[in-house]
């Protein structure tokens, strides 16, 4: 029996220098059907340009029953199965959001420009959690604040928090400068889960072991517990681009995408936007065939 491919949602960020200029979107890729399609298109006009990546792009995704969360750099969107917006949610705290994570009712979103984690309510549909992540003598530590409050910390970038995972077993984070996958506990205490290698990305627990993109060397790892590692080389394209996805479909749901850790079988997503506000390129490849689906659309929706 052959399974069917999955469907994806997924966002990028483009280092565009320009405002009319495309920084990213929300695309949907449907292997099956070798199709992708933008949604809307992160031209708006109030990007901040100052820092590396700022306020370019989209980020984190989550699914909450019929509706699909979506971050930018301080705005939380949650749209429709069509993808329209129905709310947007701010907060003071919320800068440079990297990604989001949904565990039971609550998002969980990275907010790197405070070096911090926040939690968003989905029933109370306010942000009601923080936690500020402090290194002191050597040892990792932190505490919880009120977002809704003026008393929590300073806008400070010492860790670039760019991380999150939540489970049973605790809220896990990692940064550009953590050097190190962290769990926070319980008792709100941290503690170093294993080191990890500089620059790494995206790293969270997985199977019996450990799954990061090892950013530096330009592939994704896996790292059992019990010895067993298995690397995968990334495909790149000319330009900067990076993509998060997840699978669309009735959500949650498990991620096929983990399948080459089994098979070594890619499709890949090559996304190019032409430097104008009218036009981008997407193509789909299947390496192990040689060929390949390009699709083009025009229009796009600033925010």
């Amino acid at each position: 029996m052959i399974e069917k491919l999955p469907k994806f949602v997924a966002t990028s960020v483009v280092r565009g220098s320009r405002q009319s200029e495309s920084h990213g979107g929300v695309y949907t890729v449907d292997f099956e059907k070798q199709e992708v399609k933008q949604l809307f298109d992160w031209n708006a006009s109030e990007i901040d340009f100052k820092g590396s990546s700022g306020d370019r792009g989209m980020r984190g995704i989550a699914f909450s029953d019929e509706d699909i969360l979506i971050a930018a750099s301080d705005v939380l969107f949650r749209c429709d199965r069509s993808f329209k917006i129905k709310t947007f949610s701010k907060n003071f705290y919320l800068d440079d959001c990297h990604e989001i994570c949904r565990y039971e009712q609550m998002i969980f979103l990275t907010s790197p420009g405070f070096d911090s984690l926040l939690a968003f309510d989905l029933d109370k549909k306010e942000y009601t959690w923080g936690f500020h992540l402090l290194r002191q003598y050597g040892q990792w530590a932190g505490h919880t604040f009120d977002p809704r409050s003026d008393k929590g910390p300073q806008p400070v970038n010492d860790y670039h928090i760019n991380m999150v995972h939540v489970d049973s077993k605790g809220i896990y984070l990692s940064g550009l400068q953590t050097n190190a996958l962290l769990r926070i506990d319980g008792k709100m205490e941290v503690s170093e889960v294993c080191s990890l290698p500089a620059g790494a990305h995206n790293a969270r627990p997985f199977r019996d072991g450990l799954l990061f993109n090892d950013t530096e060397s330009g592939c994704v790892r896996y790292v059992s517990r019990y010895g067993k590692k298995q690397a995968f080389e990334v495909v790149t394209y000319d330009g900067y681009r990076r993509i998060q996805c997840r699978a669309a479909g009735f959500w949650p749901r498990p991620l096929p995408s983990w399948r080459p850790i089994h098979s070594g079988r890619f499709l890949t997503v090559n996304h190019q936007p032409v430097r104008s506000r009218d036009q981008s390129d997407c193509w789909i490849r299947q390496p192990d065939h040689g060929r390949s689906q390009r699709h083009s659309w025009p229009g796009s929706m600033a925010l």
